[in-house]
C-alpha cells in the first residue's frame, strides 16, 4: 500500500503495554490527551488520543469499566463529513497506523472528507487492558526434534490455551466479554462520545467482520462503509474447499507460465505427493535458530508442510515464491521448510483478544459439518482453522447463530475482494450481497489478502467517489499478473 505502510512497523512499539490499570470513573467518561503517531519518512502526525470508559460486559450491571483508545486526526475540510473510523484486521491489529496511512497520505487524503479515527479495539494496543501476551509466555510445548503425533500436538495447544485463559482471568479480565458484538457497541459508544450523528466505516479482513456487526446493530448511525477482504458473519472458519479451489487456481496460473510449467508440469500432483511422503515418514533437517544463532535440528511432518502452504496461500508475494519453494522440497532441499517449521513452533500465543474474538464468532452447525466433511476430501484438510477442541475452549460462550445469520442493510457499502485471496475469497461477498440494497462489489484481479488493491489508480478513484457520496457500480479492476520465481 505504497510507502506509507512503513509506518505500521514504526507504530508497534507504542502498543506493548499489557496490564496498565484501568482508570476509574463512569461509563461514557472521555478524556483527551495530546498524541503524536509515527508518520512516513520519520515524520510525526499530531492529533488527539481519546480514552473512553465503557463497560467490559454490558449485560452485567456490575461490570468493571475498561478503556477504549482512539487517535483522532483532524479533518482539513472546512465542511467535514462524519468521522471515518478505521477498523483494523487480525483480530488484534491497531487502527492507529492505518488511520495515519489513509488519513495523511495525499494519495488517499481521507482527512479531506472528515476526521480520521484510528481505533484500538478492546484488548488491543493503547486500550486497557491490552491482552497481548507478555513476552516469552504461552508457547506451546511442541518439540523441535522429536516427533509428536497429531494428538500430542493438540494436547500441547490445549495446555497453552488453558494457561493463557487462567492468566488473564487471574488478572481480573472477563474474557467472555471480548467478542465482536461488544466491540461493535464500543464503536457506537465512541460515536456518541464524539458527538457524531453518524460515522463512516473502513474495515479490512477481520475489520470487515466487525464492520458488518456494527451495521447490523447500529446501521442507522453509519453513513457508509468501505469493507475490503470481507469476512462475513459466518465466514470466520475457513472452508477446505476454498483452499482447494485456490490451489487449483495456482495450478492453472503455473500452467500458463511456460518456464515454470516446464519445471512443474503437475503442481497439484507434486503437493499431494509431498504430503503423502511426509505423512509416511517425517523428515529431520537442520536450520539456524534465530533466538540462539546456533544450528537446530527440526523434525518436519506433513502437518508442518500443510501449515506452511496455508500460510503462503492468499498473499500475492508469497504465491509468487510458493511453487519454486515446494519444487525445492521435492528435490530434497529442506532449508526453507525447516526454517518455517522452527518459526511456527517458536511463535507464542500472540493475543487472548485474537483467540477469543475469532472463537466467539464461531460457525453455524451447518458450516461446521461442511468443514468436517471437506477436511477429509481435500489435500490440505482443515489446516486453515483452529482445531475444533481449541476453538471450543476459547469460544465459550459463543455468540450464536443470531450473530451469524443473514442480514439486511440499506446503508451504502462498497465491498472489495481479491481473486487471489484464499482467506476471504470473492464468494464471501457473493453469499451476503443480496441483503444489501445499496452495495457495490469491486473484484480486483491478481490481488490477494494484503491491501494491494490501492495500488490501482482505478480503485483509488472508485474509493474517492464513494467517500464523496457518489454512486459506485460493481466492477472489476486489475493488478499486474504474478511474477513467479523460476527455480
Amino acid at each position: 500500500m505504497l510507502a506509507t505502510l512503513s509506518i505500521w512497523t514504526g507504530c508497534l512499539a507504542l502498543f506493548l503495554s499489557t496490564d496498565s490499570p484501568v482508570a476509574e470513573g463512569e461509563a461514557g467518561d472521555l478524556r483527551w490527551e495530546s498524541f503524536s503517531a509515527p508518520g512516513p519518512r520519520g515524520s510525526t502526525i499530531d492529533g488527539e488520543l481519546g480514552r473512553l470508559l465503557v463497560p467490559e460486559n454490558r449485560s452485567d450491571p456490575d461490570s468493571r469499566l475498561i478503556e477504549i483508545a482512539f487517535f483522532r486526526i483532524p479533518s482539513t475540510s472546512e465542511n467535514p463529513g462524519p468521522p471515518i473510523v478505521m477498523l483494523a484486521g487480525g483480530p488484534g491489529g491497531s487502527g492507529i497506523p492505518i488511520a495515519v496511512a489513509f488519513g495523511t497520505d495525499p494519495v488517499y487524503g481521507w482527512r479531506n472528507y472528515g476526521d480520521v479515527i484510528g481505533l484500538d479495539q478492546r484488548g488491543v494496543g493503547l486500550s486497557r487492558p491490552n491482552l497481548e501476551s507478555p513476552e516469552g509466555m504461552f508457547l506451546a510445548d511442541i518439540a523441535f526434534d522429536e516427533f509428536m503425533d497429531a494428538s500430542e500436538r493438540l494436547q500441547a495447544s490445549l495446555a497453552v490455551s488453558r494457561d493463557c485463559i487462567e492468566y488473564w482471568t487471574e488478572q481480573g479480565v472477563d474474557l467472555a466479554s471480548y467478542n465482536t458484538q461488544e466491540s461493535a457497541d464500543d464503536v457506537n459508544d465512541v460515536r456518541l462520545a464524539l458527538g457524531a450523528e453518524k460515522v463512516v466505516l473502513h474495515g479490512n479482513s477481520y475489520g470487515s467482520h466487525l464492520g458488518l456487526a456494527i451495521l447490523r446493530r447500529h446501521g442507522e448511525h453509519v453513513e457508509r462503509a468501505l469493507l475490503s477482504k470481507v469476512e462475513g458473519p459466518d465466514h470466520t472458519f475457513k472452508l477446505p474447499s476454498t483452499i482447494q479451489a485456490h490451489l487449483e487456481q495456482l495450478d492453472g496460473l503455473i500452467q500458463e507460465n511456460e518456464a515454470l510449467s516446464a519445471k512443474i508440469p503437475d503442481f497439484l500432483g507434486m503437493v499431494e505427493e509431498l504430503i503423502d511422503q511426509f505423512d509416511e515418514e517425517p523428515v529431520w533437517a537442520t536450520t539456524t535458530n534465530p533466538a540462539t544463532g546456533k544450528e537446530q535440528r527440526v523434525v518436519i511432518t506433513a502437518d508442518d508442510l500443510r501449515d506452511a502452504i496455508i500460510n503462503q496461500l492468499g498473499y500475492r508475494s508469497r504465491l509468487e515464491q510458493l511453487p519454486a519453494s515446494l519444487w525445492r522440497i521435492a528435490q530434497g532441499d529442506y532449508d526453507e521448510i525447516a526454517a518455517m517449521t522452527l518459526a511456527g513452533r517458536s511463535f507464542p500465543l500472540y493475543s487472548a483478544m485474537q483467540m477469543r474474538m475469532d472463537a466467539a464468532s464461531g460457525a453455524t452447525e451447518a458450516r461446521r459439518r461442511r468443514i468436517a466433511a471437506e477436511a477429509k476430501e481435500f489435500i490440505l484438510g482443515d489446516a486453515a482453522n483452529f482445531a475444533p477442541e481449541v476453538a471450543a475452549l476459547w469460544g465459550t460462550p459463543d455468540l450464536g447463530d443470531s450473530f451469524r445469520g443473514p442480514m439486511t442493510c440499506d446503508v451504502p457499502v462498497l465491498f472489495v475482494s481479491g481473486t487471489l485471496d484464499a482467506r476471504t475469497p470473492v464468494q464471501n461477498v457473493e453469499e451476503i450481497l443480496d441483503g444489501f440494497s445499496k452495495a457495490a462489489h469491486v473484484i480486483v484481479e491478481n490481488c490477494g489478502h494484503a491491501p494491494m488493491e490501492f495500488r490501482s489508480s482505478e480503485m483509488r478513484d472508485l474509493m474517492t467517489h464513494f467517500f464523496q457520496g457518489k454512486l459506485v457500480d460493481s466492477t472489476r479492476v486489475s493488478l499486474p499478473p504474478l511474477n513467479f520465481e523460476i527455480p
